[in-house]
């Protein structure tokens, strides 16, 4: 099994940074999207590796966070 690499858009125009980071046995994509101006993030569908993902959000200066999950039924 290939193991799918990080990905980063930075999006000037809205000031928002998207990071995708690939994670857990099944590879989940858990997206962190970051503010730069307010320093705000939201991260989507954490799925497993905490350390692998405060690792992959460490040099974003994040103040305020929240976290979100998507749910299959």
């Amino acid at each position: 099994m290939s193991v799918l690499p990080d990905l980063e858009v930075v999006d000037d125009e809205r000031g928002l940074v998207y990071r995708r980071v690939v994670v857990g046995p099944l590879q989940t994509n858990c997206r962190i999207i970051f503010a730069a101006d307010t320093h705000r993030a939201i991260v989507v569908d954490p799925g497993d590796q905490p350390g692998r993902l405060i690792d992959a959000a460490s040099d974003l200066s994040i103040r305020r966070r929240r976290i979100g999950m998507s749910l299959d039924s």
